[in-house]
C-alpha cells in the first residue's frame, strides 16, 4: 500500500500521528472539563471525594443528566 500513496516516503509515517494527536487533545479536553465541572474538593461530586474515586464518570453522569430518560443508558452506576 505504501507504493500506491502520494509521497510514499513520508505519508505512511505521518498517517498514525494525526489520530494520535486528536486522541491526546480529546483526552486533555475531557480531563479539563471534568475538573472544571466537578472541582477537586473532597465533598459532593468533588474529584478527591473518597466515595467517588472508584468511578468518577458515573457520579458525574448522575449529576449532569439527572432524571432524563436516557440517563440510565449513559450512566451505569447501580447506586
Amino acid at each position: 500500500m505504501n507504493e500506491e500513496t502520494k509521497d510514499s516516503q513520508t505519508t505512511p509515517g505521518r498517517a498514525p500521528c494525526s489520530p494520535l494527536f486528536v486522541l491526546l487533545a480529546t483526552y486533555a479536553l475531557v480531563i479539563l472539563a471534568t475538573q472544571s465541572y466537578a472541582g477537586i474538593g473532597t465533598k459532593g461530586i468533588g474529584l478527591q471525594n473518597p466515595a467517588n474515586e472508584g468511578d468518577v464518570l458515573s457520579v458525574l453522569g448522575h449529576s449532569i443528566f439527572r432524571d432524563l430518560g436516557f440517563a440510565s443508558v449513559l450512566t451505569h452506576c447501580s447506586c
